[in-house]
């Protein structure tokens, strides 16, 4: 299943703002026209897709999700770097 940056933000008691603001600074990922993409040393990973979303007859959008191998390597990369740890009040480890 694919999961927003604002899904892993909430486990790791963070903002989605944070979140993206964090990987960026990691150079996990990078924002261009107000979109965020994956930087090319991780494109093939299989830490993230892009979900083209239909806006209107003639336009879409693509969105950056994360699997849960995407999700697994933020959490251990936040928790090496920053000893970040998803919130384990709901029973997650």
């Amino acid at each position: 299943s694919l999961l927003t940056v604002s899904q892993i933000a909430k486990d790791l008691g963070l903002s989605a703002i944070k979140l993206n603001k964090l990987l960026e600074s990691l150079d996990v990922q990078y924002k261009k026209g107000g979109k965020w993409y994956v930087k090319a040393k991780y494109q093939d990973k299989g830490y993230a897709q892009y979900e083209t979303v239909l806006i209107s007859e003639d336009k879409t959008a693509h969105n950056l999700k994360w699997t849960e191998r995407g999700k697994k390597f933020i959490v251990e990369l936040l928790d090496k770097e920053y000893g970040i740890k998803l919130n384990t009040l709901k029973g997650e480890n």
